[in-house]
């Protein structure tokens, strides 16, 4: 009966997990049972909090399994110059496992989240990140990320990219 937020990758600072991590402290107060599962190597940040579940998933059927059990999807980087310019393609496995998700409002996901308004919270802020979080939890509307997806195929992006060379 509990509630599952996950975060798959490299579990740091870089990345902003230690502020996913704060805000989870924050959800639990109001949501008992709620957990976080993490994945992915740890770099510099102590997990070991009340709530936290970390897990090794080698395999890409494991991860999707993973993300298939959870209610939401985490992406929460700091606003960097390599968070503002890089295609976080956790975004897309995310989109594609059909559950809500709360990234930092930054780079790429800031526009292919641009229309799931609740699901893009301020960078560095725990607070609001919780808040996002917190309600993603408590909706029960599944978001429709599939005209998204279908705009990230390689197909698409190719024919893209061909107009562009063509002119």
């Amino acid at each position: 009966n509990g509630k599952i937020i996950i975060y798959v990758g490299e579990i740091s600072k870089f990345k902003g997990v230690d502020i996913l991590l704060d805000a989870f402290d924050e959800v639990r107060l109001s949501m008992q049972g709620t957990w976080l599962l993490l994945s992915g190597p740890v770099v510099g940040v102590d997990i070991k909090r009340k709530g936290v579940i970390y897990r090794r998933f080698p395999l890409r059927e494991e991860v999707a399994k993973a993300l298939s059990a959870s209610d939401v999807a985490a992406l929460p980087n700091v606003k960097n110059r390599f968070s503002e310019y890089c295609f976080p393609y956790k975004l897309s496995e995310y989109m594609a496992a059909g559950i809500p998700i709360v990234a930092t409002d930054i780079g790429d996901a800031s526009l292919i989240l641009s229309g799931f308004k609740d699901s893009l919270c301020k960078p560095n802020d725990k607070y609001d990140m919780a808040a996002k979080i917190s309600k993603a939890l408590s909706g029960n509307a599944k978001p429709d990320y599939r005209k998204i997806l279908k705009s990230l195929e390689w197909k698409t992006l190719s024919n893209k990219l061909l107009s562009i060379i063509t002119k």
